[in-house]
């Protein structure tokens, strides 16, 4: 199946309207984004269990919630958002799209 979209307001794939139940996963970059031991090897099991599930999607935070949690993104954006794109591409090779 091809990716998730939003055209004219309405979630599509593979060029039909789509309808599905997602899955909150807040902390998936969250965790990583806080140094937290052990976090991207929680995403990759996370996200792989999100497949294994048949979930479509999940929501999640891509930034950060505190204002400590935005100081990598003011010091270090590169580092920031090489995390960030990890997660997402585990998302992806997973088959799970992110909201």
């Amino acid at each position: 199946a091809g990716p998730l979209r939003i055209e004219d307001g309405v979630l599509m794939r593979d060029g039909k309207p789509f309808a599905a139940i997602g899955m909150n996963y807040y902390d998936a970059f969250m965790r990583v984004l806080e140094g937290q031991p052990g976090a991207e090897a929680a995403y990759q099991r996370g996200f792989a269990h999100l497949a294994e599930a048949g979930m479509p999607f999940a929501r999640f935070a891509a930034c950060g919630f505190r204002p400590v949690d935005w100081k990598a993104w003011l010091e270090r954006p590169v580092e920031y958002f090489a995390k960030l794109d990890a997660v997402v591409a585990e998302a992806s090779k997973n088959g799970v799209g992110l909201v």
